[in-house]
C-alpha cells in the first residue's frame, strides 16, 4: 500500500463534486488492483 500525504486545507478548498469524483477514481483504481491480484492468484492455481 502507498502512502500519500493529506493536505486538508486543500481538500477543504475543492469543490464536495471534485472530492467526490477523486473518492470515486481512488476507489476504481482499488478495485482494478484486487481484480488483477485475483487474476494472478488464479492462473497460479491453474497452473500448479
Amino acid at each position: 500500500m502507498s502512502s500519500h500525504e493529506f493536505d486538508q486545507e486543500s481538500w477543504s478548498q475543492q469543490s464536495v463534486f471534485w472530492q467526490l469524483g477523486n473518492i470515486g477514481s481512488e476507489v476504481g483504481r482499488a478495485l482494478n488492483a484486487k481484480r488483477r491480484s485475483l487474476r494472478g492468484s488464479h492462473a497460479q492455481c491453474v497452473l500448479s
